[in-house]
């Protein structure tokens, strides 16, 4: 069967960059910072390997000389060893989005145990060709058991089909049929690999399953706050999941908007979201590039910041407070702040962490309550 380079080459050379593409967003949306976004990244890398390994496969195949004879084997081995590697990464991060635990993950050796028998696969193929050889000429022929290597993948995506379909009430009906289909692609994809040799499908249709998955699993715009752009609760309680998983010293600092309902009641919703829109620009402003920003509900908002000390916090606070009063003239914002560390050496619960902070945040709304301006001195934004 005569196959265009086109099929060989260019398309996995697309599916490239579109993997690398997920893999820059994701960097700079900081969609990895919870596990499963962590899981997801894993699916990214893995595929963007397989890709490289398929395309080497071909490049030195019927290429004359020792040393291109060598290289075909070498990427003709790692592509057998590595083949279900996909498929378990993809089986991880889908058993997270639906289970959410970490534990269940480690007891099932995070779907890698394909990987052992491919692995023991190829080293019998060092000494007796079960699963391809390379002939004198350096032309690349599949042998009797190649078949494993495409069941491997087909099973680890079976079984993902069927626990997704008996635990499909674990998550919304949206969700569970978006799973379904970005399990059956690569199914489908990899039999008819199976079946057309030398038409190289699989990873081209597998970047457009993770640009699927990136934009409704990881779409960065479910992690927000559909009014200010912040973070919101939920991307919140990941991240400071993954800060105390990996042990690492941040503070949490809560603000809550004084009078915030007056002004809702006395100058309707707009200006209340107006206020709340300029404290998320103030919040943006202030705090440094690494911090991560979130509107926690209603009119409390939440600033984390990674390796801080009492004075840069307190430094950060009062930047807040002064930066509010000068932009706030027509429709003073008034803000009372707590804050909190997680030290790994004298760990806390996030309940515990947001306890603390929240009781220094009410103690600091009890010492400015005789200095917050009356409401009659509240006038609306011209």
């Amino acid at each position: 069967m005569n196959i265009p380079g086109y099929l060989h080459y260019d398309i996995n050379i697309y599916a490239s960059v579109f993997i690398i593409g997920i893999l820059v967003a994701m960097q700079l949306r900081h969609n990895s910072l919870d596990y499963g976004g962590r899981l997801f990244r894993r699916v990214a890398w893995s595929a963007l390997l397989l890709v490289f390994l398929e395309v080497a496969s071909w490049i030195f195949d019927r290429q004359t000389g020792p040393l291109a004879f060598r290289l075909n084997y070498l990427f003709n081995w790692l592509n057998a060893v590595f083949s279900p590697l996909q498929a378990s990464m993809w089986a991880a991060y889908l058993d997270y989005r639906i289970f959410e635990s970490r534990p269940r993950l480690q007891a099932r050796w995070y779907y890698l145990q394909p990987l052992l028998i491919s692995f023991f696969l190829g080293l019998v193929n060092l000494w007796y060709p079960v699963i391809f050889t390379v002939s004198s000429v350096n032309v690349y022929r599949r042998e009797s058991f190649i078949w494993i290597l495409y069941l491997l993948p087909v099973g680890v995506f079976g079984y993902v089909l069927y626990f997704t379909l008996k635990n499909r009430l674990r998550t919304s009906n949206r969700i569970a049929i978006l799973l379904l289909a970005l399990v059956t692609v690569p199914i489908l994809a990899i039999i008819i690999q199976y079946f057309f040799y030398g038409i190289l499908i699989i990873w081209p249709l597998m970047a457009m399953v993770l640009i699927f998955a990136f934009v409704f699993l990881e779409n960065h715009n479910a992690s927000l706050d559909y009014l200010t752009g912040l973070f919101n609760r939920r991307r919140t309680d990941e991240y400071i999941r993954h800060l105390s998983d990996s042990s690492q010293l941040f503070a949490l600092v809560l603000f809550d908007l004084d009078n915030f309902k007056s002004i809702n009641d006395r100058f309707g919703h707009q200006a209340g979201d107006q206020a709340l829109l300029r404290f998320s620009g103030i919040l943006r402003y202030v705090a440094p590039s690494s911090s991560f920003l979130a509107r926690f509900g209603g009119d409390e908002f939440l600033a984390i910041l990674r390796d801080s000390d009492d004075t840069q916090i307190n430094t950060f606070i009062e930047n807040v407070r002064e930066r509010t009063e000068m932009r706030t003239e027509h429709l003073p914002i008034n803000t009372s702040i707590g804050y909190a560390f997680f030290d790994p050496k004298q760990p806390k619960t996030p309940a515990d962490l947001f306890s603390e902070a929240d009781r220094l945040m009410y103690q600091d709304k009890s010492k400015r309550k005789n200095r917050q301006m009356r409401l009659g001195d509240i006038r609306p934004i011209q």
